[in-house]
């Protein structure tokens, strides 16, 4: 195969950024119409709560995009990159998340690669970031679901019980340093044909910590949320906590769905299920679903803006 001059390279990977924005502007509509269909089934009125979350939505991710800089610096802290720089990446992984399964990991690989960090660099902080995200939704959602709904929720569905029982212990085994290395390199090497190097792992301990960091970001989504069912419902105390436990749980069940862009329809309908469960009317349950998902489709518009806005800063210091 004839190698491929850099004129050639930079045309191929312009002609490939345009495809890629392309189908996720595409994508990206028909979630946004879909979601305002749906508001409009249920004549809701846009009210100050709106742009509130959405800020909220979007300030949400860019805090994960601060650990994710903390998570990659763990794994290859041989490389200086600057905490705007890592948010930005993670912008526009979030961003291009709409072309469901891998787009987030290769946008990330690629962005890796430029800053001079090696392709396995990227997919071993990538998991990482993965699993610490989703057993802190999983794990501080469902604690606070026990407490507000009490166990007979949990003990009349004991199948779904045994299911994330079984995730979360699967995952908190997966932190420790030798599971994690077969793991990471068994799926490094059918990916990449190598194997992941024992100093590239994080500590259990230190893993620990970062479960912990990373509800600061499931916090604050929880927080948007909540000023949409204030809005809407007028919900207050328990009811409060039982919305943001079961938007994080429900968002975590969505990123699971990763053939399902954004996770659409599947954060809902769990959503839902765990409202309901905590004795929400099932109309309002359906109603706040709904309605969340449409604000925080509209939040990516704000978290594009920010991704534009860094891209460009970061073009300028490197023409500098």
């Amino acid at each position: 195969m004839p190698k491929l001059t850099p004129r050639t390279r930079r045309v191929l990977l312009r002609v490939a950024a345009v495809i890629v924005i392309a189908a996720v502007a595409v994508l990206f509509v028909i979630a946004l119409v879909r979601g305002w269909d749906r508001v409009q089934e249920y004549d809701v009125a846009v009210d100050w709560s709106w742009p509130t979350s959405l800020v909220i939505f979007a300030l949400a991710v860019a805090s994960s995009g601060l650990l994710w800089w903390r998570v990659l610096a763990r794994v290859a802290p041989e490389i200086e990159t600057p905490w705007w720089e890592a948010v930005r990446s993670h912008l526009g992984g979030w961003v291009v998340r709409y072309i469901p399964g891998v787009g987030s990991l290769l946008y990330k690989i690629r962005w890796a690669e430029d800053r001079g960090y090696s392709r396995l660099d990227a997919f071993v902080a990538f998991t990482y970031e993965n699993v610490f995200l989703q057993l802190a939704s999983i794990v501080g959602g469902g604690a606070v679901l026990v407490a507000v709904i009490g166990l007979d929720f949990f003990a009349g569905n004991i199948v779904v019980v045994v299911l994330v029982g079984l995730l979360v212990v699967a995952m908190l085994v997966a932190l420790s340093r030798p599971v994690m290395e077969r793991v990471l390199s068994f799926l490094a090497t059918r990916r990449f044909r190598e194997r992941v190097e024992a100093v590239r792992l994080i500590p259990t301990g230190r893993s620990l910590v970062f479960v912990i960091e990373y509800l600061v970001p499931r916090v604050i989504n929880g927080g948007g949320v909540i000023l949409i069912a204030i809005a809407l419902f007028g919900l207050e105390g328990n009811d409060l906590l039982l919305v943001a436990a079961a938007y994080t749980v429900a968002g975590a069940l969505g990123i699971l769905a990763v053939f399902v862009p954004s996770g659409l329809g599947v954060r809902e309908g769990s959503f839902v299920l765990l409202l309901t469960a905590g004795g929400i009317d099932p109309v309002d349950a359906v109603v706040l679903a709904v309605v969340a998902r449409f604000v925080s489709t509209l939040a990516d518009l704000l978290v594009a803006a920010g991704y534009g806005l860094l891209t460009l800063a970061h073009r300028k210091a490197t023409r500098a």
